[in-house]
């Protein structure tokens, strides 16, 4: 008889693609982060199934962007989506 071990829990395939967490990209260019980086935590967020929205990981829960509730923060995130064509789902 034949084990398999499978790791639990399971994944199953990412819902979203990394590069869809625009959101995320933003919280990335505000604090000056490595790309590689951001696409690391892209990839992170698409394999844990987070919100498209989610601006980064804590104590490890996605924080979104409706949990980010500085002005001037949203202010920047906004603006960044604005310049990079994120807005509403378009993409560049």
């Amino acid at each position: 008889m034949t084990v398999r071990h499978i790791p639990w829990p399971a994944k199953v395939a990412p819902v979203s693609k990394p590069a869809e967490y625009k959101h995320l990209a933003a919280w990335g260019a505000l604090l000056h982060s490595n790309p590689s980086y951001v696409r690391e935590q892209q990839a992170l967020a698409s394999f844990d199934g987070a919100p498209l929205d989610a601006v980064f990981k804590r104590d490890g829960k996605w924080v979104r962007y409706v949990d980010v509730t500085s002005a001037s923060t949203r202010a920047v995130i906004d603006r960044w989506l604005v310049e990079h064509d994120q807005v509403n789902g378009a993409s560049s």
